[in-house]
């Protein structure tokens, strides 16, 4: 594991760690209150701020960040001279593959399965909360949940903005990590999720991924094995005799 996967992944530990010690837990714990209810109390008398902030939270809304997400990709590879794309192409492949096999294997394997986490979303526990499911009339609109920790939204924001920095730089990165916030708002606004169930939860999920594909050989193994591959198989296609 190289400098990089170290750094991630004590990191990773250290966020992780926080969050059970009991000094730096009650400092996590105040911190989450006092976001929660700065973001909750923005909704109290804007119905246009609460209908925009439950239809961010619906079922639709992933298929729109999904969409944005393979923009991003997409501009990444457009963008890239042509003898680069193919290396693009296959490296926005194993993006959207390490993004599924954490969603699947640890958010909703480990977490829920083997590691049980019960915590209580904020609206479940801060008295008077505003639930925009009471206010607005949109179908699937999560403001209450009995396991938080940790975020789904999250881990995949998380993971993408960290791609984008990694394989594209800044001008990638920032305005991928300004769309990674706005993901992670509706949840927290709303009251399904706190601050560290995507700054610890997802983010020691996020760092734990990276240490073990771009803090090793693992990343750039797989692509240029998946280029060779593909360029093989051109090739082969490309000596066949017209028939």
């Amino acid at each position: 594991m190289n400098r990089f996967g170290l750094k991630a992944l004590f990191l990773s530990l250290l966020l992780f760690g926080s969050w059970f010690f009991p000094p730096t837990r009650s400092i996590w714990d105040k911190l989450d209150l006092c976001v929660f209810k700065f973001l909750n109390g923005t909704l109290e008398g804007h119905p246009t701020w609460q209908y925009f902030w439950a239809f961010a939270n619906g079922h639709t809304m992933d298929w729109i960040h999904d969409i944005v997400m393979l923009l991003f990709f997409g501009i990444y590879v457009g963008i890239g001279k042509k003898e680069e794309r193919l290396k693009r192409s296959v490296e926005l492949f194993l993006c959207i593959l390490i993004i599924f096999i954490n969603f699947i294997c640890i958010n909703k394997f480990l977490f829920t399965t083997l590691i049980e986490i019960p915590r209580q979303g904020p609206s479940l526990v801060v008295e008077n909360s505003f639930l925009l499911s009471k206010h607005v009339n949109l179908s699937n609109v999560k403001d209450r949940t009995l396991c938080s920790f940790p975020g789904d939204h999250g881990t995949t924001a998380l993971l993408f903005m960290s791609f984008m920095f990694l394989l594209g730089g800044i001008r990638f990165g920032i305005p991928a990590a300004l769309y990674a916030l706005f993901f992670c708002l509706p949840r927290m606004i709303s009251g399904a999720h706190w601050l560290t169930d995507n700054l610890i939860g997802s983010g020691s999920i996020a760092l734990f991924a990276l240490s073990l594909t771009f803090g090793t050989s693992l990343f750039k193994s797989l692509r240029d094995k998946m280029m060779n591959l593909l360029k093989r198989r051109k090739h082969e296609e490309s000596q066949e005799p017209l028939r």
